[in-house]
């Protein structure tokens, strides 16, 4: 599915829900590794194992025969988000858990941005958008959590 196209940009997303809680993490990663190259093959004629994966010094993910194809991968439970696109972009999805907030939201924001968030009523939720937020920043940049 095609969500932007314009001023010679274009981003694809797939977003599936088809993964069995069965699976473990490294299984899910394959398979989203996997749907990554079927899309991009189908994006740009290549055959799917032809396109090999290498990663930046920071571990950022990128096609070594296409450095003009872009692209992002989050899984979380069930769930798998790709974005592919002709700029460097991020994406991030969670699947929300018990975890305590005050304790990861001290180590990712700001003191300005925590003090606000303790005075939320809604933390959960502003954990998980500043969570993914940080995230996907931090898979755009391909420099990773410093």
């Amino acid at each position: 599915m095609s969500i932007f196209q314009g001023s010679g940009r274009r981003i694809e997303v797939i977003y599936s829900r088809i993964v069995p809680s069965r699976y473990k993490q490294k299984e899910i990663s394959k398979m989203a590794y996997d749907l990554l190259r079927i899309e991009v093959s189908r994006i740009c004629g290549a055959d799917p194992a032809s396109l090999t994966i290498g990663r930046t010094e920071y571990g950022k993910p990128y096609f070594e025969e296409r450095r003009d194809i872009h692209f992002s991968i989050s899984h979380a439970g069930e769930y798998i988000l790709i974005a592919i696109g002709s700029e460097p972009l991020g994406v991030d999805i969670e699947m929300r858990r018990p975890v305590s907030y005050e304790q990861i939201g001290r180590r990712i924001m700001t003191d300005p941005e925590y003090e606000a968030f303790l005075e939320r009523e809604d933390r959960e939720a502003e954990f998980y958008r500043k969570w993914v937020l940080m995230e996907s920043y931090v898979k755009w940049t391909g420099l990773g959590i410093r």
